[in-house]
């Protein structure tokens, strides 16, 4: 039976803190940009909230004005046809 020599390390090189800094860095910035992009939807939302009543009343108000025109032209074709 062969004989295993198993070492045990308790020292981190140079090398692995760098990567375990880069780790932590890009989980501290992929936490960062979901917040960002967290604001941004939030902010969207609460814009789309206050415009859906004014767009609402606007298309009203162009219903009216169309009504009118479509009204005004025909007028106004009456009138071409006394001619």
């Amino acid at each position: 039976m062969a004989d295993t020599i198993k070492t045990v390390r308790s020292a981190l090189t140079i090398t692995e803190w760098i990567a375990i800094g880069s780790l932590a860095i890009s989980i501290c910035v992929g936490i960062f940009t979901g917040g960002v992009m967290y604001g941004q939807v939030d902010k969207n939302s609460q814009d789309i909230a206050e415009l859906k009543p004014k767009v609402d009343a606007i298309s009203t108000k162009i219903e009216r004005i169309d009504a009118n025109v479509e009204f005004l032209a025909g007028l106004a074709k009456e009138e071409r046809a006394r001619r």
